[in-house]
């Protein structure tokens, strides 16, 4: 397989699925995912709980090793991910890779979650860890990720999105530990992006590490992103709800400050020329 054109990313199901949160138009995104190889690993409640405004189903996704790996390596076993769209997500719109440190429960990762779908971007969970709540059955299929697979299952994951469905913009997230954070940032840079997926291969638009007790939040630039992308609007309101999902990583005592720290970096790293400064978090 000539390492600078990768053919798309498989994303079989898993034996088994949770119910799918579907909205008004669950049937049109299972069909769109199913057709472009992110099927739904059991059947979707077409109807909308009340109050939901987004959709999601357990997928696997295929790893993309470095092309120099030794043979084993080539071939690792697909990963277990948790998709989720907001209502009226396109082909077209952005969507965000997201590589947590554990599997367990986690409330400030749910609310990043929850934010990002706000904002229209579709949520691609590494570990699927979120299927504790949907299946657990799936669930104890999902260990945590070792951390040489983090950079494969990213790059699948980037694969699994531009694509298979579609999507546009598309950047990469580590949140709750410095593993994940140190994948997601690499994940960015144009020689380890290269040498997982070719010189003609995707590539991500940014990358954070969100931080935590003890640590600031990073972030780093990706590929130069095409001029009918409007980068620089995307990505300032991005650093804004960057910024709160690092405060929120932080004590009471630290957020406010955390905050202005993540933003005024975002900035600096993902916009050219840097804007100005932020807006004080809403609260």
């Amino acid at each position: 397989m000539p390492p600078d054109a990768p053919p798309p990313a498989e994303a079989s199901p898993p034996p088994r699925g949770g119910k799918g949160r579907a909205p008004s138009r669950g049937r049109r995104l299972l069909a769109l995912g199913a057709l472009l190889g992110l099927g739904a690993a059991g059947p979707v409640d077409p109807d909308p709980l009340p109050g939901e405004l987004s959709w999601h189903e357990p997928v696997w996704v295929t790893p993309f090793p470095p092309a120099a790996a030794p043979p084993p390596a080539r071939t690792p076993p697909p990963v277990t991910a948790m998709l989720e769209y907001p209502e009226g997500w396109a082909p077209g719109h952005a969507a965000a890779i997201l590589l947590p440190d554990s599997p367990g429960a986690d409330p400030a990762r749910d609310r990043l979650i929850a934010a990002l779908i706000e904002q229209g971007a579709a949520v691609l969970l590494l570990g699927a860890p979120r299927g504790v709540a949907a299946d657990p059955p799936l669930a104890t299929r999902a260990p945590a990720l070792g951390e040489a697979e983090h950079l494969p299952a990213i790059f699948g994951a980037l694969v699994a999105l531009q694509r298979d469905i579609g999507a546009a913009v598309v950047v990469a997230l580590g949140h709750g530990g410095r593993v994940a954070e140190a994948a997601a940032l690499a994940a960015a840079s144009e020689p380890v992006a290269a040498a997982h997926l070719g010189q003609a291969g995707p590539r991500l638009a940014a990358a954070a590490g969100l931080g935590g007790p003890g640590r600031k939040a990073s972030f780093a630039g990706g590929a130069p992103q095409p001029a009918r992308e409007d980068w620089n609007p995307r990505a300032l309101p991005l650093c804004d709800l960057l910024g709160e999902a690092a405060a929120d990583l932080q004590p009471q005592d630290r957020a406010g400050e955390a905050f202005g720290d993540a933003v005024r970096d975002c900035r600096a790293a993902l916009l050219h020329p840097p804007a100005g400064p932020p807006s004080p978090p809403a609260r």
